[in-house]
């Protein structure tokens, strides 16, 4: 998933997009009400859980709720989800999350477990064309 994000930053910079990079860590969601956009990118764990430096971030954000992100326009992309029936997927858990709080999916959610390189490259380019269309400049 870091590869991913550092990734996706460098196309979006080239495409004039200003991204900002956090790991989850790092990044408070009660910010999430004062962004016009957040494009997350996850890995998961054993039976979906979320990875241990996503934890807090996952407990806030899906656990508690209670965010206005009516401003808020996201996706997600879900790297390395389990498929199984009936497992908790962190990937599905944020984007629920994130829309019962008010956000607006711009692009779905891209769930993959492996070779996700030509899915999330597809995501890519469709999220950045979604962004683009979505918010004024």
């Amino acid at each position: 998933a870091l590869q991913c994000a550092a990734c996706l930053r460098r196309i979006m910079l080239g495409r004039d997009f200003q991204p900002r990079v956090f790991s989850a860590l790092d990044y408070p969601p009660e910010q999430l009400a004062y962004e016009r956009a957040l494009l997350l990118v996850t890995g998961a764990r054993e039976h979906g859980r979320p990875p241990e430096t996503a934890e807090p971030f996952y407990e806030r954000l899906v656990t508690l709720g209670g965010l206005n992100l009516r401003r808020l326009r996201y996706s997600v992309a879900a790297l390395g989800v389990s498929a199984a029936a009936g497992e908790r997927h962190c990937g599905r858990d944020f984007d629920v999350a994130l829309a019962a709080q008010g956000g607006v999916r711009v692009y779905p959610r891209l769930e993959c477990e492996h070779d996700y390189e030509v899915p999330f490259a597809v995501w890519t380019s469709g999220v950045l064309a979604a962004l683009r269309e979505q918010l004024p400049a």
